[in-house]
């Protein structure tokens, strides 16, 4: 399958309401659309952060029934992520905003990623 062009469906649709998304969320994953790809469409459309959009998806009806595997697949994907990356880091700091996290690494040559 293709991966929907959701930015320019966004655009089209504009800023939604909660009942608006909820509906639009159910019509996307009826039409196949996988979870990622609603969140970058819930963020372009409503303009919010990647957290709020994922927030958003997750908690929709459309999608409940997938958000516990979804929040596993994500946090054993950072934690893979963190292990490769400490073997060479020197340093990890993890800031939580409303935003996010932010995870700076400084790796043992001083370089930050």
């Amino acid at each position: 399958m293709a991966t929907p062009d959701y930015k320019a469906l966004a655009k089209k649709d504009g800023h939604q309401t909660p009942q608006e998304l909820e509906e639009k969320l159910r019509e996307l994953r009826a039409m196949n659309w996988r979870m990622l790809e609603c969140i970058g469409y819930v963020r372009a459309c409503q303009d919010c952060s990647l957290g709020e959009a994922a927030d958003t998806v997750m908690n929709a009806a459309a999608w409940l029934d997938q958000k516990d595997a979804f929040q596993k697949q994500n946090e054993e994907m950072n934690a893979e992520f963190l292990a490769y990356v400490m073997q060479d880091a020197q340093e990890v700091e993890q800031i939580i905003t409303p935003e996010g996290i932010r995870i700076t690494i400084t790796k043992t040559n001083s370089d930050k990623i």
